[in-house]
């Protein structure tokens, strides 16, 4: 897997006040996630946890990125045998 090691932020703009942005979005997702996971909610849940990973992505945790969306793609591979295959998948 190319692991090329990408910004963390756009050249140009205010690192601190993106850092914060990332954080906050962090912390909806993982908010949203677990009132997903509490009501039993598991498509709410798994749409946050795609945000998640994308917050990781965009904060240059790229590790993090990925399992999170290894574990969404194995959540969609499930789904595959009671529904089909995912539209975007």
């Amino acid at each position: 897997m190319d692991r090329r090691v990408l910004p963390a932020v756009q050249p140009g703009t205010d690192r601190a006040a993106d850092a914060a942005s990332w954080s906050v979005r962090r912390t909806w997702h993982e908010q949203g996630r677990r009132l997903a996971g509490e009501q039993g909610n598991r498509f709410a849940e798994e749409f946050a946890r795609v945000g998640l990973g994308l917050v990781a992505r965009r904060s240059g945790e790229l590790d993090r990125a990925e399992e999170l969306f290894l574990e969404s793609l194995a959540w969609n591979r499930r789904l595959e045998t009671e529904f089909g295959v995912p539209f975007y998948g």
